[in-house]
């Protein structure tokens, strides 16, 4: 497999960001566990951000190479990118 994402199928992530990680897991748990200053909403925010941002520098760094994109990442992208 090209990425974690390719081997588990059954894994569903939200549209638009790459999987979730187990830094990242532990990250949100210990956010929401010891309350800090900002609200459970920003956090979460913050993290759907964050994968967002991962998953189209992911494809940047493809396109930037000229590789084929593997197909698990090519289904989570929006089409306006895949057209470019």
């Amino acid at each position: 497999p090209c990425w974690r994402c390719c081997a588990a199928e059954e894994k569903k992530t939200l549209p638009g960001g790459v999987p979730l990680s187990v830094p990242e897991a532990r990250h949100l748990l210990t956010r929401l566990l010891w309350h800090g200053k900002h609200s459970l909403q920003h956090v979460l925010d913050w993290s759907n951000w964050r994968r967002a941002h991962q998953l189209l520098a992911i494809f940047y760094h493809y396109r930037k190479r000229e590789s084929p994109l593997p197909d698990c990442f090519r289904q989570l992208l929006p089409d306006q990118y895949l057209q470019l």
